[in-house]
């Protein structure tokens, strides 16, 4: 066996056996010269999964990604009905601290499972890996093989289409199954316990030359894995694997925004939001974090059904990497978000319970992540956003269709915010909302709120402003910051922090010109020059890194373009013009005194 440090590239490994297509069985496997992608890699920290002395054990995490909750009477959403339509969407673990197969050519796998269940247990091998979002998953290059009522079905995701092509091959096999799966030209042969099932059509799955692996079992289920290996299939391919280096400290230039920022009379923190698969697969994408940011949140790897997906089940793999991750890179985590009324599991929404047991529930949920990161998390989103964005004058402007409201009404904040301070009495608490950027009613709702919790003694330290900002037919038409600079200081008189939590700035525009870039770059770095004025800013945070992983791309055929940072990981404009404010170099304002933009 090869084993390769991920610091080199997967280069040519021969194999002097070849593999036979059909009719070889189990003790034919291990005569053949073949890699063992279990024994010496990492699967301890792959959700789901116990390392045991019969193999690794796979146990169901019921991880899901719901779809949006928009409740009519409380949000202004134009796609409430569509999203409510919307069904589940299965978010299974991907061991992303695990092995790396790289492979050249044609090449063997070859898996042995033994269920322990009538339900269904899957393995994924990826040739790319999803990426995920607020609400959704964009599957990659994906090959999945499924276990079921004696059937094996082999799915295949292409990358381009969130649609599969499936075909069940097989009846009646035992529970104990060794599946082969050989590469050959552009068919892939699926053969099980030695008899050949079928074929199917390869569509490039593994074209970029490694596979990544990950596995599932179904609620109820079991399985456990006690073979994966891989081999070529010609003296003229190779396959090889690398595992993960550990973590390590970037170098961090003079230039970057985190050292401009530390500089200042009064530093405050440079943060983005970091997803826990790209910072593990994606060296340009890890590297560019470690570089730039001084505090990062984690996008969706701390949000409920991520973490806590079945009731006393808590998958904290990923967000542990995160956490790790800034912590190795001298970096301050935010942590995201511990109470909301969206990204909330089945188990929680579906159940009916007494207001008792909705408020063990969410002290249990609290106490256990806020505890879990106890002195390596330095903040939380305790509350993410609680207001309404219409009929403002009924609950107090809160939203109420969801558990924690209809268990305790308004106090639920109040309790949420005493069980993370009681769980890390050193950690900052921050209340996060959209649309209270400029004055309105809104903001208005919110800062008769903020009295109530301070009057009753409640343990808050700030409030994050989301600032998702929009452009529209070249134009910035997002909030001004004028008139953000007044919310906040009503926010400094309540002896209160303020944070900017989320910014980006939606070009909404399929051609990228360098006109647009500049508007953007303007409304980028007016923002961040009215925020340093204020005396209780505590960070700015924009909600991503690259365009490539950015939460504005809505299909598989293009990406986003609200961040400082392009899809080839290239600073934009934007990210010039925040540089530049951060070096305090002398600028002109992007706006003359009519405010109309100053082109250059």
């Amino acid at each position: 066996m090869l084993r390769l440090n991920s610091r080199t590239f997967c280069f040519i490994f021969t194999f002097l056996f070849s593999l036979l297509i059909g009719g070889h069985t189990e003790a034919d496997n291990a005569s053949t010269a073949s890699l063992d992608l279990l024994t010496g890699h990492d699967w301890q920290h792959f959700t789901g999964a116990s390392v045991t002395p019969n193999g690794i054990l796979i146990q169901p995490t019921g991880r899901a990604i719901v779809p949006q909750i928009s409740v009519p009477a409380e949000t202004n959403d134009p796609d409430r009905d569509l999203n409510a339509n919307h069904l589940l969407t299965t978010n299974p673990p991907i061991n992303i601290d695990g092995p790396i197969l790289c492979v050249q050519g044609d090449f063997t796998l070859n898996a042995t499972l033994e269920v322990n269940s009538t339900q269904g247990c899957s393995l994924y091998f990826y040739g790319t890996m999803p990426v995920i979002y607020d609400e959704w998953r964009q599957e990659g290059k994906t090959l999945r093989i499924l276990f079921k009522d004696g059937t094996l079905t082999a799915a295949i995701w292409n990358g381009t289409s969130s649609d599969s092509v499936s075909q069940t091959f097989g009846h009646d096999l035992p529970t104990r199954i060794t599946v082969s799966i050989t590469k050959l030209g552009d068919q892939l042969i699926f053969v099980a316990n030695g008899n050949q099932l079928g074929e199917m059509h390869d569509p490039g799955l593994f074209s970029n030359g490694q596979i990544v692996f990950g596995a599932n079992a179904e609620p109820g289920g079991t399985f456990i894995l006690k073979q994966l290996t891989a081999q070529s299939s010609d003296p003229a391919d190779a396959v090889s694997v690398i595992d993960r280096d550990a973590l390590v400290a970037y170098s961090v230039s003079a230039m970057s925004l985190r050292s401009q920022s530390a500089r200042r009379e009064y530093p405050i923190e440079i943060g983005a939001a970091v997803a826990a698969i790209p910072l593990m697969t994606d060296p340009q994408y890890r590297s560019l974090v470690a570089r730039e940011f001084s505090m990062i949140t984690p996008e969706n790897d701390m949000k409920f059904q991520f973490i806590h997906p079945l009731p006393n089940v808590y998958t904290f793999n990923e967000a542990d990497d995160i956490v790790n991750f800034a912590l190795e890179n001298h970096m301050k985590v935010h942590g995201h978000a511990l109470v909301w009324h969206e990204a909330l599991p089945r188990w929680v929404t579906d159940t009916s319970r007494s207001s008792a047991e909705t408020k063990q529930l969410l002290s249990d949920h609290i106490r256990t992540i806020v505890g879990h990161y106890q002195g390596k998390v330095a903040e939380w989103d305790v509350v993410n956003e609680p207001l309404k964005d219409i009929n403002l004058s009924t609950t107090y402007g809160l939203r109420s269709e969801n558990p924690w409201y209809q268990a305790m009404g308004e106090f639920y904040i109040d309790f949420a915010f005493r069980e993370a301070h009681a769980a890390d009495p050193n950690a900052q608490l921050y209340l996060n909302e959209y649309g209270i950027e400029e004055p309105g009613e809104k903001f208005d709702i919110l800062y008769a709120l903020l009295k109530r919790l301070l009057a009753r003694g409640v343990p808050i330290n700030g409030i994050g402003f989301q600032m998702h900002e929009d452009m529209q037919n070249g134009q910035y038409v997002g909030s001004e910051p004028k008139l953000v600079e007044s919310n906040m200081q009503r926010i400094a008189a309540l002896g209160l922090k303020v944070r900017i939590s989320e910014m980006d700035i939606n070009l909404n525009a399929d051609h990228v010109s360098k006109h647009l870039l500049y508007v953007q770059a303007c409304g980028f770095s007016d923002m961040l020059k009215m925020a340093l004025r204020q005396p209780n800013l505590a960070s700015f945070a924009v909600w991503g890194v690259t365009d490539r992983y950015c939460s504005l791309t809505f299909d598989y055929s293009t990406f986003g373009n609200g961040l400082l940072f392009d899809v080839n990981y290239h600073p934009k404009t934007a990210y010039t013009q925040v540089q530049q404010v951060l070096s305090q170099n002398s600028r002109l304002s992007c706006k003359d005194q009519d405010g109309t933009i100053i082109l250059p």
